[in-house]
């Protein structure tokens, strides 16, 4: 496991197929014919806001649970990874 894997979990490979199904996403959305949610807009940019910072917070509890360093080379089970693992 090289730095850059260490760092972002993943290589340049994984980034590709990240960024291939984002583009294939954003071509196919407006062909498939989802519905529209209607409503209270508020609503809507209140659940993006909630959504946003408990991401964030989830991503500082791992990093913090599970240093760069660390990463690939001992089992973590304190912190985030007590209750997350995949």
């Amino acid at each position: 496991m090289n730095t850059y894997e260490k760092i972002f979990g993943t290589g340049p490979r994984g980034l590709l197929f990240s960024a291939l199904l984002l583009g294939a996403t954003a071509y196919l959305v407006p062909h498939v014919g989802l519905p529209s949610v209607h409503g209270i807009p508020l609503v809507g940019w209140i659940s993006l806001g909630v959504s946003v910072v408990l991401t964030a917070a989830l991503v500082v509890w791992s990093v913090k649970s599970l240093p760069v360093d660390a990463r690939g080379e001992r089992l973590v089970d304190t912190g985030a990874f007590r209750y997350f693992r995949h």
